[in-house]
C-alpha cells in the first residue's frame, strides 16, 4: 500500500530571537524513495493588515521582514560528485530519488530588526514566519510544506527599584443625582505575562439599584494603517480592541447594595499577550486594565480604564559612572524616505 509522503521538520529551538539562527532538519517520510532532484528552502517574514474602511473600502498594507532562498540538497551523478563532466550524459541512466532515511539540514539567520511574530484572534494584523519547502522534480514541484516559525523580540525594562502604589478614581453621573464611584489601585503598571495583577478594588454604589456585575480585565488595542486597494494614494487607520478573560464578584457576594462601599482584592494574572509595540507606518500595540460595574454585561453603568504595559521580562541594571561622551557625527540624510519599519536597524517598541 503506497501512502503519502509525510514531511517532519525539526528545529533547535522552539522560540527565536532577532540575529540568532533558525537551525534544523528536514525529513521526508515514506514507504519507498521519492522522486526529486533538488531540496529547496525559503525562509520568509511577512507584516500583513488588511481591512474594510468607510464606505466598504479596503485597506491594506504589507511589508517584507525577512526573505531568504537556500539550496537544502541538489541530486548530482557520481560523475558530477568526482568532477569529471559538468552535464548529464545520455548514456547516464541514474534515477534522482530521495532517501527516506536522510535528514537535510538547513540554517538561516532572523534579522536583527525582526518584530515578535503576531496574531491576535479577530483582528486582521498579522506578523507571521514560515519555512517553506519545495521538492522539484527537474522543474515541477513535486511536494510543498510550510513550517511556522516563532519569533520573539525581547522588551525588556530595568526593575525599578522602589516602586509605590498607583490609585486611579473615577465617578460616574447618573440620572437623580446619583453616580457610581470606581477606584482601582495598582501595585505596578509595567508587567509580563503571567504576572498577578496586584489590584485593590473600591466601588461606592450611589445608584437607585444595586449593582450585580462587577468585572475587572485586561485589554489589547491594536492600530494599524492601510492604504487603499481601490484609490491610489489614500490611506487610513483603523482600532480595534480585544477583552481578556477577567476576574468579577466572588460567589460569596452577588451584588452590591445601594449605598454600599465595597471593597476586594481580586486574584488574576495577565495571559499571554504580545509586548507593547510601536512599528511605524504600520501598527501599534498597547493594553490597558479595565474596572466596570453595572447592572449586567449588556447594562454597564461605570467604566475606569488604567494603561499598563507589558514586555517580556525585568532586567536588574547596576548603577554605573558616567563616562565623559565624545563627539559624534550623524548623518540624518536620506535620499529615499523609508516606510517599511522592518528594514531600520531599531524601531521603538515602547515609544
Amino acid at each position: 500500500m503506497v501512502t503519502a509522503p509525510r514531511v517532519e521538520v525539526s528545529t533547535e529551538q522552539e522560540v527565536h530571537l532577532p540575529g540568532s539562527h533558525v537551525k534544523g532538519t528536514l525529513r521526508v517520510h515514506s514507504t519507498s524513495a521519492i522522486r526529486g532532484d533538488a531540496i529547496q528552502a525559503r525562509f520568509v517574514g511577512r507584516a500583513k493588515a488588511q481591512f474594510e474602511g468607510d464606505c466598504k473600502r479596503r485597506f491594506s498594507t504589507q511589508h517584507t521582514i525577512v526573505d531568504q532562498n537556500i539550496e537544502v540538497w541538489k541530486f548530482r551523478t557520481l560523475g558530477e560528485l568526482l568532477g569529471l563532466n559538468e552535464q548529464k550524459e545520455a548514456s547516464d541512466c541514474s534515477t534522482p530519488a530521495i532517501s527516506p532515511l536522510t535528514r537535510f539540514p538547513f540554517c538561516f539567520r532572523v534579522p536583527d530588526s525582526a518584530p515578535t511574530s503576531l496574531a491576535v484572534p479577530g483582528v486582521p494584523v498579522t506578523i507571521k514566519y514560515a519555512i517553506e519547502f519545495r521538492v522539484l522534480d527537474d522543474t515541477t514541484v513535486s511536494l510543498y510544506y510550510e513550517h511556522p516559525i516563532v519569533v520573539v523580540r525581547p522588551v525588556c525594562v530595568s526593575r525599578p527599584i522602589a516602586q509605590g502604589r498607583t490609585s486611579h478614581s473615577k465617578v460616574i453621573q447618573l440620572p437623580g443625582g446619583r453616580s457610581i464611584l470606581l477606584e482601582l489601585s495598582l501595585g505596578k503598571t509595567v508587567l509580563t505575562s503571567a504576572d498577578e495583577i496586584d489590584a485593590q478594588i473600591t466601588v461606592v454604589n450611589r445608584w437607585k439599584e444595586s449593582l450585580k456585575y462587577l468585572r475587572l480585565y485586561l485589554i489589547t488595542k491594536v492600530e494599524t494603517t492601510g492604504r487603499s486597494m481601490d484609490k491610489e494614494g489614500e490611506q487610513t487607520s483603523k482600532s480595534y480592541v480585544v477583552e481578556h478573560h477577567g476576574v468579577g464578584l466572588p460567589a460569596d457576594k452577588p451584588k452590591i447594595a445601594v449605598g454600599e462601599s465595597y471593597s476586594l482584592k481580586p486574584v488574576h494574572n495577565v495571559p499571554g499577550l504580545n509586548p507593547d509595540a510601536d512599528l511605524p507606518h504600520f501598527l501599534k500595540l498597547s493594553h490597558s486594565i479595565c474596572l466596570e460595574a453595572g447592572r449586567s454585561k449588556s447594562l454597564v453603568l461605570a467604566k475606569l480604564q488604567v494603561p499598563v504595559t507589558i514586555v517580556t521580562s525585568f532586567v536588574e541594571i547596576a548603577p554605573t559612572k558616567s563616562t565623559p561622551k565624545e563627539d559624534l557625527l550623524i548623518d540624518l540624510s536620506s535620499s529615499v524616505p523609508n516606510t517599511n519599519p522592518f528594514l531600520s536597524p531599531h524601531f521603538d517598541l515602547l515609544a
